[in-house]
């Protein structure tokens, strides 16, 4: 996990001298996320922060970090037993191809992947995170939606649906 650390505050090092050195093909791009990762019986919100530089109109390559949360309610013979809650802090770095680029609207295939350390109860856990999916930039805004996976001690995969802001 410290490696992970270090080489994504290296990549965002690099990515924030190269968009400040006022060359129009690199431009640091900032964003801020607001969704919810869900199964089919838990959900949850999540809350994505991401630092990088967009290249070439055509290539986002950043880090990223944030909060998810999963609550899931448990029944027994169909009455509320009780109600499990986790959260998770995602470190990351984050990939978007735009398919094209246009004055108002841009699509984009997304591609996250990292690490997270969170708490379930009082244990703690860490693992492989790892986000695929499509969105599309209106202005400075974007909808993304896709497949979300944790790896621990076991495998959970999650739909994901984000609302974001670009800076």
């Amino acid at each position: 996990m410290r490696r992970l650390i270090i080489s994504i505050l290296a990549l965002l090092s690099v990515a924030t001298l190269s968009a400040q050195g006022g060359d129009e093909r690199f431009k640091l791009q900032v964003q801020a996320d607001l969704g919810t990762i869900f199964l089919d019986d838990a959900g949850g919100p999540t809350v994505t922060l991401g630092v990088g530089v967009r290249m070439f109109d055509h290539l986002y390559v950043g880090a990223e970090t944030g909060f998810d949360t999963m609550i899931k309610r448990y029944n027994k013979l169909g009455a509320l037993q009780y109600s499990r809650f986790e959260g998770y802090v995602p470190l990351g770095v984050n990939l978007k191809g735009y398919l094209f680029k246009d004055r108002d609207w841009s699509p984009y295939l997304n591609c996250s992947l990292g690490g997270f350390f969170g708490f379930y109860k009082e244990h703690w856990f860490d693992g492989f995170r790892s986000q695929i999916g499509l969105g599309v930039d209106i202005k400075q805004f974007n909808v993304n939606i896709g497949y979300h996976a944790l790896v621990h001690d076991i495998t959970q995969h999650f739909g994901y649906v984000k609302l974001g802001y670009r800076f």
